[in-house]
Formats: C-alpha cells, structure tokens, sequence
C-alpha cells in the first residue's frame, strides 16, 4: 500500500514545492511507482512538472468539486515512474464549497485511498498556511518532512507544524510520524549556526539542501544535470528517508 509522505511548513519560502518536486523526482529515478499531489493554489509544483500544458487542464480543485474523477485528473511527467495530480484552478472558493462537508479535513485522506494500491508513494506539496487543505493533507500523511531555511523564522515554521501534528496525535485522528526536518536551500558556511529546535535536533537529516542559483526550483534537479550538489543532496534524503521509513 502506497505511503504518503506530507511536505509542510506553514510559513512561506521554505522550500516545500522544491523539496517535494525533488524528493519525488528521486523516488522516481529509484524506479519507485510515485505521485506528487500539488495541493497549493500557487500550482508551482504543477508548473514546474507540466511545463508545457494548458491552463485547462482538471486538477485537485476538480477532483474536490465533483467534476471529475481522480484517476482522469492525473498526468504523466518527463519521468517514467513519476505522475502528478495538479491543482487546477479555482483557489479561492474551495473552503467555502466544502464548508458544509462533515469530512472536509478528511477530504485528501478520502481522495488518496483511491491511489494507495496504485504508486509505492504518495507526495504532498502543501500551501503556506493553515487552511483546509494543509490541514487536511497533514491529517493524509503518513510522514511528515517539514523544510525550513536557516534563521529562527523557518524554526518557528517547525514548531508551528509539529504543534498542529501533536494534536492530531492527541485526539487520535491520525499517528502522523515526523520522518524529519531538512535544512534547504542553506549556504553551507550557515549550518554551522545552532538552532533551538526544542529537543528536535536529532530529527534533522544530516544533509542540507544547497543553495543553488542555476536551476528552476521547482522542476526536478535531476533532469538538468544528475551529478550537480542539489540532486546529490535529494538523493541523500532520499536514502535517508527510506531507510527511516523501514524502522
């Protein structure tokens, strides 16, 4: 049954669609069946995977809607074992269309039971805040990766997230384990700065992401160059990751 791996962080510019692009994109290269669900209105994830498609192409929002079913929302990407279901458009009525849904925070869990048997994983690009869909994706996860930049605002993004998750826990709505939280887009020279973490510094994986000026961020890094510093970093997170999610 395919895993669900919930990319958040409820501040913005921490990385989430980079991380979630190229840690899927790496899944991928694995020959691991994956599919990257863009659940942020933005759509960066969509755009950097479906370069050249139409803006009207269906997406999460349809899916949501009724419009359409799942499956048809889902589109191929330059990577054989990597699909995504984009977004689509229309962002700023969803909360008020699934106001009135008793299941509204459990909507992406019902959606994904669908695909589970389906891909070996399951990402989630999530939105910059704390509405319905990032709640609800947190709530769908499996593991959580929270990205954050260096510098006490992405650390006070991980505690954001952590005490949202430890309530869920707490009321039994889901046993979300933090699989980690990454340092991206970090000047190296940077890390060597302490952070207060609260007692979560051994949950940092060991291996920043770079800072990295040459490539888009949210398109996979691999398909620019495979040896560059940023796909090596994926790639360690990557391992990382799959040898925390087999303890």
């Amino acid at each position: 049954m395919g895993h669900v791996i919930c990319i958040a962080n409820f501040r913005e510019q921490s990385g989430k669609t980079s991380t979630a692009v190229n840690l899927a994109a790496s899944l991928a290269v694995l020959e691991l069946k994956t599919l990257l669900v863009d659940c942020s209105p933005d759509g960066k994830a969509s755009a950097g995977l479906l370069p050249d498609s139409d803006d009207t192409a269906f997406g999460l929002f349809d899916v949501l809607s009724g419009i359409v079913s799942a499956r048809s929302a889902v589109s191929d990407t330059a990577l054989s074992y990597l699909q995504i279901l984009p977004f689509g458009e229309g962002e700023n009525s969803l909360d008020r269309m699934l106001a009135m849904n008793p299941d509204r925070e459990k909507i992406l869990s019902i959606v994904m039971e669908k695909f589970r048997d389906e891909y070996d994983y399951i990402v989630f690009d999530t939105p910059s805040t704390t509405g319905l869909l990032s709640r609800s994706a947190v709530i769908a996860g499996d593991s959580l990766i929270i990205p954050v930049p260096s510098g006490e605002k992405g650390v006070r993004g991980v505690k954001e997230v952590l005490a949202f998750s430890g309530r869920l826990r707490q009321s039994g709505e889901n046993p979300l384990k933090l699989s980690g939280v990454l340092f991206n887009r970090c000047d190296p020279e940077g890390m060597s700065q302490a952070h207060d973490l609260g007692g979560l510094e051994k949950a940092v994986y060991p291996v920043p992401i770079p800072l990295s000026q040459d490539v888009d961020p949210c398109r996979p890094a691999c398909l620019y160059d495979m040896k560059s510093p940023v796909v090596e970093a994926f790639f360690d997170l990557c391992y990382e990751f799959l040898y925390r999610d087999s303890l």
